[in-house]
């Protein structure tokens, strides 16, 4: 892993074990960070489409870190206001030194001229 690439600053966050409910009763799953760490990111596919009157947008990255026992394909990674949802998590050749993360970013937004 070349070091200098790892040219981004995430923060890692998981689920957190202390589960609220909302005012209507429903489970809500708070998000905690547990690291900090520089990354390489890189977008890798983008899509577009409408649905209920909604345009929604994704985009799958490739962010590649440090090896961490602790992350998982149920973290998620926050860089600067950007959440992108892990998707797989491998360790390339088993080596151990890096982990290669795929994650797709998702934004909803309200369309104009469909109002």
């Amino acid at each position: 892993m070349r070091i200098g690439r790892l040219n981004k600053r995430i923060e890692l966050q998981r689920i957190s074990s202390d589960a609220a409910a909302d005012r209507y009763g429903q489970k809500t799953e708070p998000w905690e960070a547990y690291a900090t760490v520089w990354a390489s990111v890189s977008p890798i596919s983008g899509r577009e489409l409408t649905q209920a009157r909604q345009r929604q947008s994704s985009a799958t990255h490739t962010i590649k870190i440090r090896n961490r026992s602790d992350t998982t394909a149920k973290n998620r990674a926050v860089m600067d206001s950007r959440v992108m949802n892990f998707e797989s998590v491998i360790r390339p050749e088993e080596r151990g030194d890096e982990l290669v993360i795929t994650a797709i970013e998702q934004t909803t937004g309200a369309t104009g001229g469909y109002e």
